[in-house]
């Protein structure tokens, strides 16, 4: 419970920072970390609403990279929840695509 305080904290703290610039990648980190935590707790829901933010964000702080390495992450990311969940069929299609992603970057 600390950590997911803590990370709610932070994630205030750069929204602060950063309240000029409110798609900037450090938000994205902030709403993926207490992703992970919702994610380690079972929690899928609220993993999956944090992980498509942090992904909704990357997506706009990276316009002109679609195939940036964080966006490929945070695909990685959702898939990693349908696949806690038990929909391999989402985990896939997720899985297929941050695998492509990362292919043209690299």
């Amino acid at each position: 419970q600390n950590a997911l305080a803590y990370f709610y904290e932070s994630l205030e703290k750069t929204k602060k920072c950063y309240a000029k610039n409110p798609n900037h990648s450090d938000i994205a980190t902030s709403l993926n970390n207490i992703g992970s935590v919702y994610k380690s707790k079972d929690d899928y829901e609220n993993a999956l609403k944090y992980y498509n933010e942090a992904f909704e964000i990357r997506q706009k702080c990276y316009v002109d990279n679609p195939n940036h390495p964080e966006i490929a992450s945070s695909l990685n990311n959702i898939g990693s929840v349908y696949e806690s969940k038990g929909d391999f069929q989402n985990a896939l299609a997720y899985f297929y695509e941050s695998l492509e992603k990362t292919k043209k970057c690299y």
